[in-house]
């Protein structure tokens, strides 16, 4: 599982880290990828060198756009671990994620949780509840990435340009009658 893209107070990866310290063992690696913001970011810096065992893998820089997409790709799962309603907020991570067919793992909080219930493109956990983050990590893990992969593709068909252009046409043509 990765957390991608700037690093910054808001993507709240200090709660991942949290969750994954309170296991004894751990059958996945948490990998955090992305330039690391001000003192927040060299927090995250330090927070990642207690663990042992390669738990938690990271590259800590800025991301060129084919670094961004390389960290997505190689990924089962993207974790947006965000700690605040973002109902007035796009993720670009979140849809990058859909893009390169990778399912996510966010909290509770809309707009994901309007996306997850309509499409089934990832798996939700109660915010800053550290258990349920792992059970829900556990549950992807068990699922694996595949049993999210119709559901991703039709939120794309869905939501293609394609799609949006047809809509708005026939928005035209009706309006125009």
């Amino acid at each position: 599982i990765s957390t991608v893209g700037v690093i910054y107070k808001g993507k709240n990866i200090e709660f991942v880290l949290d969750s994954l310290k309170k296991r004894n063992e751990n059958n996945f690696k948490y990998r955090i990828a992305g330039l690391p913001m001000g003192e927040y970011g060299q927090y995250i810096r330090k927070k990642t060198m207690e663990f042992p065992n390669n738990m938690v893998e990271y590259r800590f820089e800025y991301l060129s756009d084919e670094d961004y997409v390389e960290e997505i790709k190689k990924s089962d799962f993207i974790v947006i671990p965000y700690s605040e309603n973002r109902e007035d907020q796009a993720s670009g991570v979140f849809f990058d994620a859909l893009k390169y067919n990778k399912p996510v793992i966010t909290p509770n909080i809309d707009p994901f949780k309007s996306y997850i219930d309509a499409y089934k493109i990832g798996l939700m956990f109660e915010k800053e509840n550290n258990a349920l983050f792992l059970e829900t990590v556990d549950k992807a893990k068990k699922l694996g990435s595949e049993y999210f992969s119709e559901s991703i593709t039709k939120f794309k068909e869905d939501f293609s340009y394609k799609n949006w252009n047809n809509k708005f046409v026939n928005f035209r043509e009706i309006i125009e009658k």
